[in-house]
């Protein structure tokens, strides 16, 4: 079972004074608060209010609102301006955002449960949903909302575990090195969940390599003995793995070949889902999912993975995935409302050359003798790779025979370059500075029977192509 409304976590001041390693400046250390917050526009009377302090923002600033609004508790940084009254009590630590995640820590510390935890630089939200939906076969789930995943947002998901959970699954995003180690250390996951290593980040991290050791982190920090579920379809993931068992570790393997542990073949995809045979050393099954692609097929074999790990059948797996609810904008087919027959691949919510290159794919075998046109916005924090990896896109969206392609930024400039001399003819390709100008020019041109794709990195908003072409 998901979606039951978690009872809010309850700390008395000591208890939060010496998990976060802080200094009781004020109150009783018996006086309880339920609940924590960072925000003050959705702080609640008798919460914990945790200021958070960041390159532009301080969340000090805001202790008069906090106390207003009747927060029972106040945990501010050394040196803070701290209100004369109001709180029952307030803490004093070094750094505000090591104790909102020194908090959550000891909470998860009072829960003896099955948590899982997955990242990767591709599908960590679908596959989450997925586990999730297979996890609540052993009682109730709590799961990350959304892709609430950072150093933030895990802290306050791992705060709405209660005693009515049976279990959990926590997403794990990361930007920089260090990261998912201390997401982990966090949330203790006992199963870890790496959906694929790929280009992302690299910004921020200079290389797959680097980014390969970054998602590797939730292997050295998970909780002893536990399960680590990696694909076999990536060298990366390969790498890792082999690490993992070197130090002792059980990795259960996912693919597209029978040397994986779970394995898949018989893909079919269509507009209403994918059906694939899945294999296992439990049996096999035929299985359908509402996701599209083939690289979901690889999200629904790690789900199945790692719901093996605790126990789950493979009857009641073949039910969960048919049954989990996906996050909007990954890879969704639907028509576009007032255009009659125009089929939308909404793909928008985010992008990098891994992704994209699915996308592609995908978008190719469902369009059929329709006719394809791919809107696609730039990839972000690429870094010295980013005209590379644009230049790649314009070579994939010819070999798809993608019939018009629309790119949305300056980077998607080196797409169109390289697909014209893929061959494209040039009167079949568009460039634009913005969402809203691709779906301007791309309105009057639709047909019944095309096919068409949006997808881009998160800050280029290319759900606003689908905005402006609903009628």
């Amino acid at each position: 079972m998901i979606g039951a409304e978690p009872m809010a976590a309850v700390f008395s001041a000591n208890e939060i004074t010496s998990a976060v390693k802080g200094r009781l400046l004020r109150g009783d250390g018996s006086a309880r608060a339920a609940g924590v917050s960072t925000d003050t526009r959705t702080l609640e009377a008798g919460e914990l209010f945790i200021a958070l302090k960041g390159p532009n923002f301080d969340g000090a600033q805001f202790l008069a609102q906090a106390v207003e609004k009747k927060a029972a508790g106040i945990v501010v940084e050394q040196g803070a301006d701290v209100p004369g009254e109001g709180a029952d009590f307030v803490v004093e630590v070094a750094d505000t955002l090591r104790a909102l995640g020194d908090l959550a820590r000891a909470h998860r510390s009072r829960f003896e449960i099955p948590v899982a935890g997955v990242t990767g630089s591709n599908g960590k939200t679908t596959t989450k949903e997925m586990i999730a939906a297979l996890f609540s076969a052993g009682g109730e789930t709590c799961k990350s909302q959304g892709n609430l995943n950072n150093l933030v947002g895990l802290p306050h998901q791992v705060l709405r575990l209660d005693d009515g959970h049976a279990n959990a699954v926590f997403e794990m995003g990361m930007s920089e090195p260090g990261e998912i180690r201390r997401l982990a250390e966090i949330a203790r996951p006992g199963i870890a969940v790496i959906t694929n290593v790929g280009p992302a980040h690299i910004e921020g991290l200079g290389s797959v390599e680097a980014v390969r050791d970054a998602k590797g982190e939730i292997l050295e920090a998970m909780a002893s003995g536990g399960v680590a579920v990696l694909s076999n379809e990536d060298p990366h993931s390969r790498v890792l793995a082999e690490r993992h068992e070197a130090a002792g570790g059980r990795v259960i393997r996912f693919g597209f070949s029978p040397q994986s542990d779970f394995w898949a073949d018989e893909i079919r995809i269509a507009p209403d889902g994918t059906r694939f045979a899945l294999h296992c050393p439990d049996g096999e099954s035929e299985i359908r999912i509402d996701a599209l692609g083939r690289h979901n097929v690889l999200n629904a074999l790690a789900a199945a993975a790692c719901a093996s790990a605790l126990g789950v059948g493979l009857d009641e797996v073949a039910d969960g995935l048919s049954r989990a609810v996906l996050p909007k904008m990954r890879f969704q087919a639907r028509e576009i409302p007032g255009r009659r027959g125009v089929h939308l691949l909404d793909d928008s919510y985010n992008a990098n050359p891994a992704s994209l290159a699915q996308a592609l794919e995908t978008a190719s075998a469902l369009s059929g003798d329709g006719r394809l046109i791919a809107v696609l916005g730039d990839m972000a924090e690429l870094g010295p790779l980013a005209e590379s990896a644009h230049r790649e896109v314009g070579r994939q969206a010819a070999a798809c025979g993608v019939d018009l392609f629309v790119g949305v930024g300056p980077l998607m400039g080196f797409a169109s370059d390289e697909a014209r001399r893929a061959g494209m003819d040039g009167t079949r390709i568009m460039n634009f500075e913005a969402p809203e100008q691709a779906a301007s020019s791309l309105g009057d041109i639709l047909l019944s029977g095309d096919w068409v794709l949006v997808k881009g990195s998160r800050s280029m908003m290319m759900e606003r192509v689908i905005e402006g072409l609903e009628v």
